[in-house]
């Protein structure tokens, strides 16, 4: 029922900022069902929802400046978050790279 509503919203002559916003949601909506999501349900961790955005963001491939721009939110906060999906995930000591591994769990 929404994607048809984000498609259009895709169609539309929107500003850049905008049409990353768009191109977000409609990666949100496809990854709701992602077995990275199911995997996590899984384990039994326990995320916030702004941790999941910024996990989920981190997987596309998104820089935390650009995270922050996205979400509204300092650059300082999304290194807060960062730092406490490595520790939920067990990479605290690791010298694992966070994207790699929400990568490979996806």
């Amino acid at each position: 029922m929404i994607l048809p509503y984000v498609e259009k919203l895709k169609r539309a002559q929107l500003k850049p900022r905008d049409r990353t916003l768009v191109e977000i949601i409609d990666a949100h909506l496809q990854d709701i069902i992602s077995p990275m999501m199911q995997k996590l349900a899984n384990a039994s961790i326990i995320l916030t929802p702004q941790e999941i955005q910024v996990a989920t963001l981190v997987k596309d491939g998104k820089a935390s400046k650009e995270i922050a721009d996205i979400l509204n939110v300092s650059e300082t906060t999304i290194h807060f978050h960062r730092k406490n999906l490595r520790r939920k995930f067990g990479l605290s000591n690791s010298q694992t790279n966070l994207r790699s591994y929400l990568i490979s769990i996806s």
